[in-house]
């Protein structure tokens, strides 16, 4: 896995090669250029970014997205288990 993970802006949404993974148009609800971030102190700091193809920052849908990766971790395979304790990697 990648430490840093690079996105393009395409027609179809945010594709990221990496992961081989299309977050599709209709989740992205936003293309914020400056995000601030606000410290539980009430420090404040603005990070402006600017408007680029290959480097996308967007707002995203975060359910409909966690639908979208529970839905292509079952088709590769996965079973999700809803409500149970982690203890621990299996591999089966």
């Amino acid at each position: 896995m990648p430490s840093f993970v690079s996105g393009q802006r395409t027609g179809e949404g945010l594709y990221f090669p990496e992961l081989s993974l299309t977050i599709p148009a209709a989740l992205v609800i936003g293309q914020p250029s400056v995000l601030r971030y606000i410290s539980p102190g009430g420090r404040t700091f603005a990070a402006t970014f600017p408007r680029r193809d290959d480097f996308p920052v967007a707002a995203v849908d975060k359910s409909a997205l966690l639908r979208l990766l529970a839905g292509k971790a079952m088709a590769a395979g996965a079973e999700l288990r809803w409500g149970a304790t982690v203890t621990g990697p299996s591999v089966v």
